[in-house]
């Protein structure tokens, strides 16, 4: 036979001499953490999620504008002074490919404005970052990670995708993320940045 202690909050009608830990029910009301009720915790990573801090973006050559052999899909971040960003990547190419991250990269020109996408589609917090897809020019200033994609080359090439772990990226530092495909033919591929920007 399992004991549940069901208590009222100590500040409504309780007086109590020890402390004892309780969470909410779903009838409001307050009940013991012990071996039969165990406290209910989440993970970080998705109360980040419900609290509207985690966003990302994306690049895509899908069938119809597939990435040439030896063409780069890039992508260059830039958090704004005082956001703190946890991000990890997702790369995928449908063949050989080269992965390559670069920091504090300059002269950055042309190419498209990405406006950062919330993945919590309630919230409505903007993140703090600037992404700038597929620059016409922009200026390398050190690799920081360089990684081979093992996708096979040829017609029926498997392809392959990597999972990177996350990064603490500087504030005010420009980030280039970069996917060349080495297959020797055009290739489905995508870069996707995923990242929290915690209060």
């Amino acid at each position: 036979m399992t004991t549940r202690i069901d208590v009222d909050r100590e500040s409504h009608t309780t007086d109590a001499r020890l402390v004892a830990l309780t969470q909410q029910t779903r009838e409001d009301g307050q009940r013991v953490v012990g071996v039969f009720d165990p406290l209910t915790t989440i993970d970080v990573k998705d109360q980040n999620l419900r609290d509207g801090m985690v966003f990302y973006v994306y690049a895509a050559r899908l069938d119809a504008n597939k990435l040439a052999n030896d063409a780069s899909i890039e992508i260059v971040f830039t958090a704004n002074p005082g956001t703190n960003v946890c991000l990890d990547v997702l790369v995928q190419c449908g063949g050989d490919a080269e992965f390559e991250v670069f920091e504090n990269v300059t002269a950055v020109s042309g190419g498209n404005i990405f406006v950062p996408i919330n993945r919590n589609r309630r919230s409505t917090i903007a993140s703090q970052c600037g992404v700038i897809v597929q620059p016409s020019s922009v200026t390398t200033n050190g690799v920081i990670f360089q990684e081979v994609i093992i996708g096979g080359a040829g017609g029926n090439a498997g392809g392959n995708a990597i999972d990177s772990l996350d990064y603490i990226l500087k504030p005010d530092i420009s980030y280039l993320f970069r996917l060349t495909n080495r297959s020797g033919q055009a290739r489905l591929a995508e870069v996707q940045l995923n990242w929290c920007e915690p209060t």
